[in-house]
């Protein structure tokens, strides 16, 4: 489980796990809403928020701006997503949330749908892209996934 990577205490971590994903549609019609739902509720939205503002800044500006500098083949700044969503997933993100229905819709942007775990470890794997090496080695394990290459 990606949340307890990021929140130690296994209560808070299905706590942000519950908001960002179980109880997200929920209706409280039989019981009331749990007393610490909205305050989880509100700092996982509010670092949501942050964090993809973050990502975008980086797969958007930072990241191209680098890849211009050092003339490297992965450029756009979707690419540089592919690679992120690729790796969080460990799989061809697509066809991985495709997977998870009840999770993800896949006609609308995976950014704005992720958990706060999964936006933590997408923000942390954008910067390791700054590093070429690391950059190169998570495109390729990318381009793996989606059968574009035989080996790593």
């Amino acid at each position: 489980m990606i949340y307890s990577e990021y929140f130690k205490d296994p209560i808070e971590a299905s706590r942000y796990m519950y908001v960002d994903f179980k109880c997200k549609n929920d209706k409280w019609t039989k019981r009331n809403k749990p007393l610490w739902f909205s305050k989880y509720k509100k700092i996982s939205d509010n670092k949501k928020k942050i964090l993809i503002t973050k990502i975008n800044d980086n797969v958007r500006n930072k990241l191209p701006k680098l890849s211009i500098d050092n003339n490297l083949k992965v450029r756009r700044f979707h690419s540089f997503l592919r690679i992120c969503y690729d790796n969080l997933f460990n799989d061809k993100w697509d066809r991985k949330i495709k997977e998870m229905k009840n999770m993800f819709n896949p006609n609308k942007p995976l950014i704005n749908q992720l958990g706060l775990a999964h936006l933590l470890k997408v923000y942390e794997l954008s910067n390791k892209l700054f590093d070429i090496k690391i950059l190169n080695k998570l495109n390729k394990k990318s381009l793996k996934f989606r059968g574009k290459l035989q080996k790593l």
